[in-house]
């Protein structure tokens, strides 16, 4: 029961409740896969080519 609330926070409910849930249930369901197959998750690191220019500060 919504007592006192603000009803200018309830158009952030919906999304709430079906985007944000499902996917953290997909990142929790990856993880747990990940897990059980013994993979190991690392961050991804870009290759270093040395072929960056030089920024010039003022």
């Amino acid at each position: 029961m919504m007592q006192r609330e603000r009803l200018t926070n309830l158009p952030y409910v919906i999304p709430q409740r079906f985007g944000y849930r499902w996917l953290m249930y997909i990142v929790l369901f990856k993880s747990l896969r990940k897990a059980l197959k013994g993979e190991i998750q690392a961050w991804r690191f870009l290759k270093r080519t040395g072929n960056v220019k030089e920024i010039a500060t003022s």
